[in-house]
């Protein structure tokens, strides 16, 4: 017998393990594995799992192997909406701006910071104000080459920068 069964649960009684590896040769000499192995009662004890321990086959449960806690299950209802405010704030400003007020106004009706949400307004905010002043400057960089235009005709001419100007 080479050791205890796993279909014995009180382990008092030695029944053959069918499963159970060849033994390993012991100083050289080869072990017969018809012959009776003495099974340390600690030793099995030890390796066996028993329904109130739940520690791996090789090692016994310690306190160090405990699960963490599990995290809460009520999350913050508009921190979904405050990242896809800042995501569509830098794409697609008045959504983010849209989505940003929401999900601020959620957070803080379930108790928690607004901050991420007052960020993804901030970042929409600051998109826009950007966009509204680059398409300021581009409308009166085209009103003023439109009036240099018409005051010279078609044709190309050198501005005093530097660069080549086509009218026509």
């Amino acid at each position: 017998m080479t050791g205890v069964s796993a279909h014995d649960p009180s382990g008092s009684a030695a029944v053959p393990d069918i499963w159970a590896p060849t033994p390993a040769p012991i100083d050289g000499r080869p072990v017969d594995a018809s012959t009776p192995v003495a099974v340390d009662d600690a030793a099995a004890a030890r390796h066996r799992s028993g329904p109130s321990d739940f520690g791996s086959y090789f090692a016994p449960l310690d306190d160090d192997d405990a699960w963490d806690p599990p995290r809460r299950t009520t999350d913050d209802p508009g921190h979904g909406l405050a990242v896809a405010s800042i995501v569509f704030g830098i794409f697609f400003a008045p959504l983010g701006l849209v989505l940003g007020l929401v999900a601020a106004r959620r957070s803080s009706r379930a108790g928690y910071s607004r901050r991420l949400g007052l960020t993804g307004v901030v970042v929409a905010a600051v998109v826009i104000v950007a966009v509204v002043a680059y398409g300021v400057v581009a409308l009166d960089y085209l009103a003023r080459l439109s009036a240099t235009c018409a005051q010279l005709g078609a044709g190309e001419y050198v501005d005093p920068s530097g660069r080549t100007v086509t009218c026509g």
